[in-house]
C-alpha cells in the first residue's frame, strides 16, 4: 500500500470517528424519565439513611 493511499485512509476513519463520537456522546446523555427522576430527588439528598436489621445505617 503506498503512502498516499494510507494517509487517505486515515483521515476518512479519522473524519468517521469524530463524526460518530458528538452523537455518541450525546446519546449517552438521554433523558431520564419521571421515574428515574423521581429516585434521584430521594437519591441526590446524602443526609437521608436506611436503618437494616442489624441496626447498621445505610445511605440510600
Amino acid at each position: 500500500m503506498n503512502e498516499g493511499r494510507r494517509i487517505s485512509l486515515l483521515l476518512v476513519f479519522l473524519f468517521l470517528a469524530f463524526m460518530i463520537f458528538p452523537v455518541h456522546a450525546n446519546a449517552a446523555r438521554g433523558v431520564l424519565s419521571d421515574e428515574a427522576q423521581i429516585c434521584l430527588g430521594c437519591h441526590a439528598n446524602k443526609e437521608l439513611s436506611k436503618i437494616l436489621d442489624d441496626k447498621e445505617s445505610l445511605s440510600v
